[in-house]
């Protein structure tokens, strides 16, 4: 340094650093020893390069024409006598500045600056190393920075991921991990900035990123986020975001003519004891005591088979318990002689346990969730091939209860999978296939309601209740598009709906995450094979109660044919055909990609969804809840979608309810939950976040309580 600093003269002075960025500075100064004693007061003003990385001075490049910080610190000094050791003013406000620079990094350089108003000597380097000028920094140690918040990850194509996430206080970088969805981490990239895109995925592959504060405290135990990326070829042209379209034909292990959603995700499905159906009809016993029972993951496409070694499951019913068992009632002892057996599996343990027997077999029963948590058994045919015209219910210590005031024989109820659904008077509706409908009470020994009549008989079409009190039935009973909806919310109300765009017996009807309802496949035409398949799917609307037309599926999906809702908001379609001697098994599946994954600029690019980043496991009736979500301020609707459980053309579980939305705060939505059983039955349900542009997000699991 100059040995004086005389007025208006620039002086610099540069020092090597070895301090991380993320240092918390408590104090920093000059310290000086005078050269020569001065009386006056003088005004010296201290400021800092505008740089990470100071370079060494040089005649080539004056001080006067370095970048400065705007931040200067003013430092009036008295009187200096000779020797006296000098110190600044606290500067921390100026270093903070430099290690706050994206270019700085510990063992840099940083230069200071001085200008005075009057004169001051003092020793430099070159007069003794001993008394040169120095830089004091005290500085702490930072506490481990908080966990990210807000993690969210997009999968807009198969072969990039785009993370991004809310910068963390006292973070200094970030460390994100990455494994498969069953796999174990393996550091992916330090990164100083709050985003990254991962181009080294693989498509149709759920990968699960960990993302982790970092600073010289420590590191932040981490946040996860799981996305699933989509097949190649996932681009459905100019219509997609109106027809949606179909995914590649894939393989599967059986004829999957039954199939449900359990809480984790996974797919149950089974035909029989073998995997298309050869022995069904048979009367030997021996055909009729195991079933081949196949566990599907979609967020790693793994398969795996736990069988039922007791029972032939084929035409049963079933639902997921409220404490998260499987109950499967039912089965075959040879069509259509039906099984007294209810069996339970723990999607846990992945284990099968038997359950009290029935009063007598049920073939083709369905099994209904009701308000109390109750399970309505209906329906079938017993173990002599009769209709059972007794229901039974299962109740919440896991016995069973014979509603034996109530015959099913008093309505004339049609007993291949009758449709039944929980009503907001707290009562269960019968709603078809014949053209007979009631109520009935399941409290006590039973009581059936008030009766109702419709349009016409409908076996294997379907029923649908599209919102609490609200049925859509449709299709059935040969070459028939008619619809008709159901009101039970004040008197019954039967009204001629618009017919669908094509007649079809054997189908499927799914509801979306959005509360529209998905039909895909049938006959309109021969039933029981595939020379009258409908391969063109079409979407209801509730709202403007009208169809549209959705992609065209590439295998037929009629007769035990099934179709669920999947928590990524696309549909699972399979199965058809497991007729004994049917010419066609279909052992395949398809996924089917709504419209409203799909941009409107008719590019057929996947678009960005919300991303609901945490819930609560469970709920009870009438509470209010929060969940977060990034996008909070632009979510349009919360929606619960219950767990679905299908066959022969009926979903004995799905429900769809919107919630209502109290509160936004910028990453919080405020909810109530239903205010009754009778609304939405306890159990598990997908929760849904959509956005303004009725784009949904990646569902998680509620339990309703």
């Amino acid at each position: 340094m100059n040995r004086g600093i005389a007025k208006d003269t620039l002086v610099g002075l540069r020092f090597n650093v070895h301090m991380p960025s993320d240092a918390v500075i408590t104090k920093a100064y000059l310290e000086l020893t005078a050269l020569e004693a001065q009386s006056q007061t003088t005004t010296l003003l201290i400021a800092a390069q505008d740089t990470g990385n100071a370079e060494v001075f040089s005649a080539t490049k004056n001080l006067s024409q370095r970048k400065k910080f705007s931040t200067q610190i003013s430092w009036k000094t008295a009187s200096w006598n000779t020797n006296q050791t000098i110190i600044s003013p606290d500067l921390s406000d100026l270093i903070k500045e430099v290690i706050s620079h994206p270019d700085w990094q510990s063992g840099q350089a940083l230069s200071l600056f001085i200008t005075s108003s009057g004169l001051r000597v003092a020793k430099a380097f070159e007069q003794s190393s001993a008394f040169a000028p120095a830089l004091v920094i005290e500085y702490g140690i930072p506490p481990v920075p908080d966990n990210p918040v807000i993690f969210s990850a997009l999968a807009s194509s198969p072969e990039n991921v785009a993370l991004s996430w809310e910068d963390v206080s006292l973070a200094s970088s970030y460390t994100l991990e990455r494994k498969l969805y069953d796999g174990s981490y393996t550091n992916l990239v330090s990164i100083a900035t709050a985003d990254y895109t991962d181009t080294t995925v693989n498509s149709d592959t759920t990968y699960v990123y960990r993302l982790k504060a970092v600073n010289t405290g420590g590191s932040s135990t981490g946040t996860e986020v799981q996305v699933t990326t989509p097949p190649k070829g996932i681009n459905g042209g100019t219509n997609a975001h109106t027809k949606g379209i179909f995914g590649p034909v894939t393989d599967w292990p059986l004829v999957a003519t039954h199939a449900a959603l359990l809480p984790d995700g996974r797919i149950i499905s089974w035909y029989s004891n073998d995997r298309i159906g050869m022995f069904r009809d048979s009367t030997n016993q021996d055909f009729h005591q195991d079933s081949i029972v196949d566990l599907w993951n979609p967020k790693t496409n793994q398969h795996q088979e736990f069988n039922n070694s007791t029972t032939d499951m084929f035409c049963a019913g079933w639902t997921v318990l409220n404490n998260g068992q499987f109950l499967v009632a039912g089965g075959n002892l040879g069509t259509p002689n039906g099984s007294d057996h209810i069996n339970l599996f723990n999607s846990q343990s992945n284990t099968w346990t038997r359950g009290p027997d029935m009063a007598s077999g049920r073939w083709y029963p369905s099994v209904t969730k009701l308000a109390n948590g109750e399970v309505l058994i209906s329906g079938g045919t017993d173990q002599f091939g009769q209709n059972n015209q007794i229901h039974e219910v299962y109740d919440l210590n896991g016995d069973l209860r014979q509603l034996s005031n109530a015959s099913s024989e008093t309505i004339g109820m049609e007993h291949y999978y009758p449709w039944w659904h929980v009503a907001p008077n707290g009562k269960v509706f019968y709603s078809g296939a014949s053209r007979q409908m009631a109520y009935l009470d399941p409290s006590g020994l039973g009581t059936w309601g008030e009766t109702y009549t419709r349009d016409r008989r409908r076996q294997y079409g379907s029923s649908v209740m599209y919102e609490p009190g609200k049925i859509l039935v449709m299709g059935g009973n040969g070459i028939n598009n008619t619809a008709v909806t159901i009101d039970l919310n004040t008197t019954i109300k039967v009204t001629t709906a618009n017919p669908m765009h094509f007649g079809r017996t054997h189908l499927n009807a799914t509801l979306l995450a959005n509360g529209h309802i998905f039909v895909n496949g049938g006959n309109n035409g021969t039933n029981f094979d595939d020379s009258s398949s409908v391969y063109d799917s079409e979407i209801w609307n509730p709202q403007t109660q009208a169809w549209t037309l959705g992609d065209k599926a590439d295998k037929p999906r009629n007769y035990h044919a099934s179709a669920l809702l999947l928590p990524d908001a696309t549909v699972w379609t399979a199965g058809g055909g497991g007729c004994g001697n049917c010419l066609a098994n279909h052992l395949n599946y398809e996924i089917y990609y709504p419209p409203y994954l799909f941009q409107k600029d008719n590019s057929g690019k996947l678009a960005v969804r919300p991303q609901l980043i945490t819930i609560p496991s469970s709920v009870t009736f009438n509470q209010s809840f929060s969940i977060t979500t990034p996008q909070a301020q632009d979510i349009a609707a919360v929606n619960l979608v219950a767990l679905g459980a299908t066959t022969h053309a009926f979903n004995m579980n799905q429900r769809f309810m919107s919630l209502d939305i109290q509160n936004k705060t910028s990453e919080t939505l405020e909810l109530l939950s239903p205010t009754s059983g009778n609304l939405a039955p306890p159990g598990f349900y997908m929760l849904f976040i959509i956005d303004g542009a009725g784009v949904p997000s990646v569902a998680k699991i509620l339990k309703l309580e």
